[in-house]
């Protein structure tokens, strides 16, 4: 990870508040979005992250459901650290942290979606009717 994005801890730089910008409600749980408003990675299933802990700050994040949610909690993913919470309704990957975090991002217009390449790991992320 950068130094603009602590490993442990789901702090936004020096605020204590984050975005995310999407309406992922109808997502299958297990789903993973990657939203281009978002500014932290948020996981509310637990099947996808290992190593659950308190992180060094609560976040307040916004847009994930109605109402800021205090996130408290950080897990490991194959994405690096996110931010973690039961009361998430989505999971999250912010688009701006991953390219902060080093992952190279194509958009592929032939099929209207993303390859991420981070970790030596390749993911595709396509539109969905779900949203």
């Amino acid at each position: 990870p950068g130094a603009d994005h602590p490993s442990v801890s789901c702090q936004q730089g020096a605020s204590e508040r984050a975005r995310v910008h999407a309406a992922f409600g109808n997502m299958q749980q297990s789903a993973i979005g990657l939203d281009t408003c978002s500014s932290v990675h948020i996981f509310g299933d637990e099947s996808l992250v290992t190593n659950v802990r308190a992180s060094e700050q609560t976040l307040l994040v916004g847009g994930i459901r109605k109402g800021d949610i205090p996130v408290n909690q950080v897990g490991e993913s194959a994405w690096g650290t996110v931010c973690f919470s039961r009361e998430a309704t989505a999971n999250v990957l912010s688009f701006a942290k991953l390219r902060g975090d080093g992952a190279s991002i194509t958009y592929v217009d032939s099929s209207d979606g993303f390859v991420v390449k981070f970790n030596n790991k390749k993911f595709y992320f396509a539109q969905t009717e779900a949203l």
